[in-house]
């Protein structure tokens, strides 16, 4: 096994630096549990590393740490910055509902911004932060953004949404869609701003998307099913809209663990 670039490093500054992120991490811990504690006694972090030899301590480690000991509903919210930061990853703090940011439009990307270093990374984030909080899309408002950036992406294995087919990974910017069904495929939606809750909204199956890549390029495509309704699940955004204001019935809304749904989940 070749060892990564952070064990070289670990390696090369020693014991002191070891005994650093272990103590680095522990200090996280002691922070996080201040702040919040799950059902009164079990910490969100445990401060207690398990055992291994310091020779073979590598920044891996803290990785797998993080993502054993902190459940994914806490991450997703501004606990996830602090978290990333340690960890050298590019996840954005996600906007809730309430925010008024998320109510606002969004403006169009001009072709100049696309290629700047900020558009770049920008992008860099918006999938990570995605990824991170377990998403299939994610749309710039949704982290302070006001641009029409789109970005989605999900496995055809994802655990989370089985049943449901691959979406690839994709960058929309400046999309425009024209319905080609009238409204009535139903799905039990979610938000990554609207954490812990679904509710039921039923969109149009068939719609034509024209959008530009992340290189400008245009594009115009015919889309159906499951792919349909996630484009304009994350399109919304870009105006002002949550899944919430396109509930079938607002008794068709609640949270996770009360609801009684059937159908697929979409976050």
């Amino acid at each position: 096994m070749v060892p990564s670039s952070s064990d070289s490093k670990i390696d090369k500054h020693g014991d002191a630096l070891k005994s650093g992120l272990i103590g680095g991490v522990a200090q996280l811990g002691e922070r996080l549990n201040g702040i919040q504690k799950v059902g009164g006694s079990i910490p969100l972090v445990s401060t207690t590393l398990p055992i291994f030899s310091l020779k073979s301590f590598s920044f891996s480690y803290v990785v797998k740490f993080f993502f054993r000991f902190v459940p994914a509903d806490h991450l997703i919210s501004w606990r996830a910055v602090e978290i990333s930061s340690l960890l050298g990853m590019a996840v954005r703090k996600i906007l809730r509902i309430g925010n008024p940011l998320l109510r606002k439009l969004a403006e169009d990307v001009l072709e100049s911004e696309v290629q700047t270093k900020d558009f770049k990374k920008l992008i860099r984030d918006m999938f990570e932060t995605m990824r991170f909080a377990e998403g299939v899309g994610l749309a710039a408002p949704q982290i302070g953004i006001l641009k029409k950036i789109v970005v989605v992406g999900q496995e055809d294995d994802n655990q989370r949404y089985k049943g449901t087919p691959e979406v690839p990974n994709q960058v929309i910017i400046n999309p425009e869609i024209t319905p080609l069904a009238p409204a009535g495929d139903g799905f039990w939606e979610g938000c990554l701003s609207v954490p812990g809750m679904r509710g039921y909204v039923e969109r149009p199956s068939k719609i034509n998307l024209k959008w530009r890549d992340e290189n400008f390029e245009p594009h115009e495509e015919t889309i159906e099913g499951y792919r349909a309704i996630v484009m304009q699940h994350e399109i919304d955004h870009l105006f002002g809209v949550l899944y919430v204001d396109r509930l079938k019935s607002t008794k068709l809304f609640g949270y996770n663990e009360d609801i009684d749904t059937e159908g697929k989940i979409l976050d």
